[in-house]
């Protein structure tokens, strides 16, 4: 039987389940194609519902993850069922395009009307759903009930005649553990992030010092006192920025009374410039407190002091949100819950997925579990080599010796790359930390000639140079692309993606979007890589990982994903790691495998691998390693 159901809710944190604050207030549903019920009123009281959802093999919902989350607060199991969303499956239809998926824009595309003018001004107004009129807030929830069936139907159906189904479920099915994720939430340690608080702060403090010293206590955040200073000769006497067009006259700011024929340029995006040009050691040294002031400020104000609030206020714990529909690749992306501290005036979130490295370390696992993160080794360069082709890429990838952010590293710092790759894997090498740290800063860099990255320092540019010459048949992929958009604005990848553009070609070849005017060659390099990569293959071996663990009975909560990466807390006893190791490079290699011939119709013949880093604390522990290329696992 399939279940088609809408809740509506108190409106704490919009709706959200993981607001304890939050509650049901009343329930639509219908089952397969029947007459819609409805139950205003405490949820438990209503037997028939329980009833359904009990009877009930699927369940239909517009952005049911939502649901989801309601039916694990109210200990339903999520896992007993398919899940259907028809928000996914419009996401699927449109590709790259986002002409925006909520319920309403949805319905309007296809013609259904689910307005309601009074209940849709009191929604938009902050009115909480339990003070609107009964009657017409179960009207609108009866009709959303109905358009949502009608939408299921209509779109699955456009789905499998577009031979997208695959692409369909895969979202459908990695919604469930991301739902499990958003409701497990992750602990942070509150001795660390209080050390961590008080390093930063005092190191703000030393800045600041520093900083009065040198410029005599100006005011920084007064745009005309920080133009006198950066520009004036008894300042530091920096040249203002010229346009690079036309007579290249100067670039200002509008005229103001100490600047009447404009004053210079002060902002974020001039002071990066002025960094290129600094000469003197005066120069170089304000620029780079200011550029260490901005990063130790963020710090403290974009993830510290929220992280604080979290562990005074909240026990140490605070949950992710995720959204399948923002990315025009498909991958996953993920925002902030605002949380309003006592002890802030205003209120402050931190999302998951951008996690600063160095904060990893301040989480740290349950009592009685350990905490490990399990990445895909080396993905997207891997799957560059298979939709490119590459047959030097492939060598390097079968290649013990052959590290691509080691490989990276060596061109970015101009070092050999064999005595590199040695300073990394030899643990007791003098220069072992430095290498790694070469390697972990150059990830960044790693992959960015697969969406057309050119510009950058010396070194940078250098090793992108050597990629495209390097893998040449990836780069002439690449180029067929582009030429393919620019014949027909439209790019099919052989596992079913649709990608579009509006474009337009300027007088020297390059492609250009016609609503950005920005060039669309970074995208069209990027997208067919970073889907099959992060919208495909890792939902699909994470989505396996979980299956895996819960069929076994081992005791692993799944808490985070970031981009190639899932982070899971385990029972610290021994076998369950073991047993987890064993899932997780079946998970990541065999069933990636398996399932996109058998779903995708692609042999994926490039090998896979992943990574494991378990212990007390986030990114600290044992590192475990299984290729595919080697085929076993090995200690790192």
């Amino acid at each position: 039987m399939r279940l088609t159901v809408d809740f509506e809710t108190t409106n704490f944190s919009k709706g959200s389940a993981l607001d304890k604050r939050n509650r049901i207030v009343m329930v639509s549903w219908v089952c397969d194609d029947g007459e819609v019920c409805h139950f205003h009123g405490n949820i438990m009281d209503c037997p028939p519902f329980f009833q359904a959802v009990e009877q009930a093999e699927q369940i239909v919902a517009f952005n049911a993850k939502f649901e989801m989350l309601w039916f694990l607060r109210l200990g339903i199991d999520i896992d007993a069922f398919v899940w259907h969303d028809p928000m996914l499956a419009e996401r699927v239809l449109k590709g790259n395009r986002r002409p925006g998926f909520s319920m309403e824009a949805v319905a309007l595309r296809y013609g259904w009307d689910t307005k309601d003018a009074m209940i849709d001004a009191m929604m938009k107004a902050g009115v909480c759903p339990s003070q609107m009129p009964v009657n017409r807030l179960i009207s609108r929830c009866n009709r959303d009930v109905r358009v949502t069936r009608s939408m299921h139907c209509a779109l699955t159906h456009n789905i499998k005649v577009a031979e997208q189904t695959h692409l369909y479920r895969n979202r459908c099915e990695f919604a469930v553990v991301l739902a499990h994720i958003e409701h497990e939430g992750m602990i942070l340690d509150s001795s660390r992030v209080q050390n961590a608080y008080k390093t930063h702060a005092t190191l703000l403090g030393q800045l600041d010092e520093q900083l009065v010293k040198i410029t005599g206590g100006i005011n920084l955040n007064s745009p005309d006192q920080k133009a006198h200073f950066l520009y004036g000769k008894k300042g530091l006497g920096f040249p203002e920025k010229r346009a690079n067009y036309g007579k290249k006259q100067i670039l200002r700011n509008k005229p103001s009374k100490q600047f009447p024929k404009g004053r210079p340029k002060t902002d974020k995006a001039t002071v990066a410039w002025l960094a290129t040009v600094a000469e003197t050691d005066n120069q170089k040294l304000f620029l780079g407190l200011l550029a260490r002031r901005a990063k130790t400020n963020a710090a403290l104000t974009k993830n510290l002091e929220f992280f604080q609030g979290v562990c005074k206020e909240r026990q140490g714990k605070f949950h992710a949100q995720f959204s399948q529909v923002i990315a025009a690749t498909h991958r996953l992306t993920s925002s902030g819950i605002p949380i309003q501290f006592e002890m802030f005036d205003k209120k402050k979130s931190v999302q998951f997925q951008n996690m600063p490295r160095i904060f990893k370390s301040l989480f740290k696992a349950p009592k009685g579990y350990k905490i490990a993160e399990i990445d895909a080794s080396q993905l997207e360069f891997r799957v560059a080599a298979f939709v490119g082709d590459d047959p030097q890429a492939r060598k390097d990838i079968l290649d013990p010796d052959f590290d691509a952010h080691v490989f990276s590293a060596s061109k970015i710092h101009g070092c050999e790359y064999r005595q590199l790759l040695n300073e990394y894997r030899d643990k007791d090498h003098p220069n072992h930390k430095r290498a790694k740290q070469w390697r972990r800063e150059a990830k960044e860099h790693t992959f960015k000639p697969l969406y057309g990255g050119k510009m950058g320092s010396d070194g940078e540019m250098a090793y992108y140079r050597e990629f495209n010459e390097r893998y040449s048949a990836l780069a002439a992929t690449q180029e067929t692309w582009v030429s393919e958009v620019q014949r027909t604005g439209e790019l099919d990848t052989p596992w079913g993606m649709h990608f579009s553009w509006d474009t337009y070609t300027k007088p020297n070849g390059m492609l250009m979007d016609a609503g950005t005017h920005k060039p669309v060659g970074p995208q069209i390099y990027n997208y067919p890589v970073q889907n099959l990569a992060t919208a495909e293959i890792v939902p699909i071996a994470i989505t396996s990982l979980y299956r895996r663990c819960k069929e076994a009975g081992l005791d692993v909560k799944f808490v985070n994903t970031i981009h190639d990466s899932v982070i899971v807390y385990f029972l610290d006893d021994g076998p369950t790691e073991v047993a987890l190791r064993k899932f997780a490079s079946e998970a990541f290699t065999t069933d990636v495998y398996a399932h996109l011939e058998m779903l995708y119709g692609i042999k994926f013949d490039v090998p896979l691998g992943m990574e494991m880093v378990a212990g007390d604390h986030w990114s600290e522990g044992e590192e475990w390693v299984y290729d595919d290329v080697t085929n076993g696992g090995q200690n790192g």
